[in-house]
């Protein structure tokens, strides 16, 4: 948009295309530098799958580390980058009120300005460094909400 924005406001002169002065006695490099310099990037949604491991002991490793988890959980959410996310369960889980909750993996939607940055945040919780989440099997997509 930047770059659409910066297309819009030019104007020919002596047949050389600038930015209007618009800032006073503000030459054009300054203004587009400006301009340039204090957009931010645009934000984009993005739906995580992280799939638990499944060997014996993941479960464990899962209750042991949660409540670390959540508390870093709870600041992405006051800082806007978290916007929903939970464990996933099987469908047994759901069968009667007081059905075992059987947790195998998470799914998360979250706020960022590209995959990488979405990526390095959740390469960097206590599910992906200790064995919880299966870290071959991470996976981060743009995603686009219909309701949100």
């Amino acid at each position: 948009m930047q770059t659409s924005l910066l297309s819009a406001a030019r104007v020919s002169y002596n047949g050389y295309s600038r930015l209007p002065a618009l800032c006073g006695n503000a030459s054009s490099h300054a203004f587009r530098a400006r301009m340039m310099s204090t957009a931010p990037k645009p934000l984009h949604k993005f739906f995580v799958w992280a799939p638990d491991m499944t060997d014996p002991g993941a479960f464990q490793r899962r209750m042991s580390q949660r409540p670390k988890h959540l508390e870093r959980a709870k600041v992405l959410y006051e800082s806007g980058f978290l916007k929903i996310g939970g464990p996933l369960l099987t469908p047994e889980s759901i069968a009667s009120p007081n059905a075992e909750k059987k947790m195998t993996g998470s799914i998360i939607i979250c706020e960022a300005d590209s995959i990488e940055t979405v990526r390095k945040t959740w390469e960097e919780d206590l599910y992906y460094h200790n064995g919880v989440w299966d870290k071959e099997k991470l996976f981060v997509v743009p995603f686009l909400p219909t309701y949100m």
